[in-house]
């Protein structure tokens, strides 16, 4: 719909990293694709939701949150760093992230641990997507988040209360008004 309405491709999309956009979008974005060349980033607000959902729980043990903190705490200066340099140390810095986060962990089992440490270090290997030093090389108006489709999706539960359905199909129906 979008590349029909524009014909130009965008130089970013963000997304919430939902599986099944992921996959279209790898196709889109990649080589041969229509949109080809365009950088598929993470929303930093779903990115920090996700990050807290998986690793939080390890922490539950953790009185006044002073574990939790030495891990959030690195984990957005890393996300957020916007000097170009900072590549460089990028993956020396996630993978102290990863070790931070066994040694510190303080409620949880080895399985569980190893899960979400999987987790952890699959996203390091993300970082084109995420990370402001390698975002930031493209240009997006200062955008990190979905929050203005977030905002959207609002207004068209809003527009069609008490209707269940996919917001593709409500902004199609939103539109035929």
């Amino acid at each position: 719909c979008f590349h029909r309405v524009f014909r130009i491709p965008p130089r970013a999309i963000f997304t919430d990293r939902d599986p099944n956009v992921e996959s279209v979008l790898e196709g889109f974005c990649g080589t041969g694709g229509a949109w080809e060349g365009c950088l598929h980033a993470f929303c930093i607000w779903h990115l920090s939701k996700n990050f807290y959902e998986h690793l939080r729980k390890l922490f539950l043990g953790d009185k006044n949150a002073q574990a939790w903190s030495k891990v959030l705490d690195p984990f957005w200066k890393l996300a957020k760093d916007t000097v170009v340099r900072a590549r460089l140390t990028f993956d020396r810095r996630w993978g102290e992230l990863v070790a931070l986060t066994e040694e510190t962990a303080t409620d949880c089992d080895q399985q569980q641990l190893h899960t979400e440490l999987d987790w952890l270090r699959r996203l390091g290997e993300k970082k084109q997507q995420f990370a402001a030093c390698h975002v930031w090389a493209v240009f997006t108006s200062g955008v990190k988040s979905t929050q203005r489709v977030e905002g959207m999706q609002r207004a068209l539960r809003l527009a069609a209360p008490g209707r269940r359905c996919e917001p593709w199909a409500r902004a199609t129906r939103f539109e035929r008004r």
